[in-house]
């Protein structure tokens, strides 16, 4: 197969676009070791970047840096790409439909890379000791609420619904201790309620909506979104903010910080959807491991 050279885009390709913030940039890891196999086939990797070219900083050392914490095999960095909103090139392709197209391997290997991928993952989530500490804090502030007769009320789309289902359930019946059953529930898990909000005042409203029939400042509010961007996950979020209930997103490095608070947030490093869900619902059970802490012995 004839080698080639491939120029590829850092900022929102293979990390998150931090609009300028480029210390903040949070790697796609899957998207990384992709660009690895091309690496490694003997093909020319050039990353090439739009950093500095407004405000004329050198951001080269910094970049450097970052790429070799992510791990990116390359042959060649370059700064000072003129920067745009569109770019016209009779060779260019974009980014989705490019890793779409070289993720095309064979089973064993694609097996191989979601392992390492998701173990990549992991050690990032525990060399992030703020992420740790967010996590303590949400379990700590789901047993204060309920030492006061509030509740924790659960939300999530499809796959995080069933994770809120699940976590709910660990805390009415039980994770590992005998203790006493904890009240929690999950908005939209009434499917005649979730209907007839949908049908009556649509889709965004159906969380948002029961959240302000059931909702009151003594609960906690556990969101949970593998974007962070679904419509009706927000709007219970902003109804919470209006209503002054405590609540906390898990979602990823998708979610935009514009939208939702990174200081209330937990963002899983990975655009991968399935990954997403495994570290959410791992960090699900950490909750359920603390809380257990806490009130086991109680009576």
């Amino acid at each position: 197969m004839q080698k080639k050279t491939y120029v590829i885009d850092i900022d929102g390709t293979i990390c998150t676009n931090t609009n300028g913030d480029y210390e903040k940039a949070k790697p796609y890891y899957e998207r990384i070791k992709l660009i690895n196999r091309l690496f490694e086939s003997g093909n020319e990797i050039i990353m090439f970047t739009a950093r500095g070219s407004t405000t004329h900083i050198d951001w080269t050392e910094i970049t450097q840096s970052q790429l070799k914490s992510w791990g990116l095999k390359y042959h060649k960095l370059k700064l000072k790409k003129p920067f745009g909103d569109l770019y016209i090139d009779d060779k260019a392709i974009n980014d989705e439909d490019f890793f779409k197209k070289i993720e095309n391997i064979s089973l064993n290997k694609k097996i191989r890379m979601i392992n390492d991928t998701f173990l990549e993952i992991l050690r990032h989530f525990y060399s992030d000791k703020k992420s740790q500490e967010k996590l303590e804090k949400i379990g700590e502030e789901i047993c204060n609420v309920i030492s006061k007769n509030g509740k924790l009320i659960l939300c999530g789309n499809g796959g995080s619904m069933s994770d809120a289902l699940h976590l709910s359930a660990e805390f009415t019946g039980r994770f590992k201790c005998e203790r006493r059953p904890l009240p929690a529930i999950v908005l939209g898990s009434n499917q005649s309620s979730l209907t007839a909000i949908g049908n009556d005042y649509g889709f965004e409203e159906v969380f948002s909506r029961e959240l302000d029939a059931l909702g009151n400042k003594e609960d906690f509010l556990l969101l949970i979104s593998t974007s962070g961007k679904s419509k009706n996950i927000l709007n219970c979020m902003n109804l919470a903010i209006r209503k002054n209930i405590k609540f906390f997103f898990l979602t990823s490095i998708k979610a935009d910080d514009r939208v939702i608070d990174p200081e209330l947030s937990i963002r899983v490093n990975s655009l991968d959807t399935a990954l997403i869900q495994q570290m959410h619902i791992h960090f699900g059970h950490i909750i359920c491991e603390i809380v257990d802490s806490q009130i086991a012995n109680e009576r």
